[in-house]
């Protein structure tokens, strides 16, 4: 019967939500979106391109918005649907020093210190 709880508590049919911590790694990477739009705007190819967007999806994100901001942002979110958790605040600081806008990556480490000493430290260290 449709509807009905599994044994292990989910009902069938329904969608389960993403567990807490893909939850909580998308809006941690999330969160730097709008500081990155205001930054980036014009350049959001560049970036998109680093994010290894493909251009019929880069061509799709420019047709279905009015201005480069919300560009941009579409292009920031379409990545996060696209890579997941693999869409992480390194890989986006790594995108934006490729394609030369190491200006809003000091931008983001000025913003948002705490996180930026987080990305700092030598990977494998604690």
């Amino acid at each position: 019967m449709a509807g009905a709880p599994t044994p292990s508590g989910t009902v069938v049919g329904q969608l389960t939500p993403p567990s807490d911590s893909v939850s909580q790694r998308r809006e941690g990477v999330r969160k730097y979106f709008f500081f990155v739009k205001e930054e980036v705007s014009s350049r959001w190819k560049d970036l998109a391109f680093f994010l290894d967007l493909d251009d019929p999806g880069i061509a799709n994100i420019a047709n279905r918005n009015p201005d480069d901001k919300s560009r941009c942002m579409d292009m920031l979110e379409e990545w996060l649907r696209r890579r997941g958790e693999n869409a992480t605040v390194e890989v986006l600081m790594e995108a934006l020093s490729d394609a030369e806008l190491q200006n809003v990556v000091d931008g983001l480490k000025n913003k948002f210190p705490a996180e930026a000493a987080e990305n700092d430290e030598p990977k494998g260290q604690n």
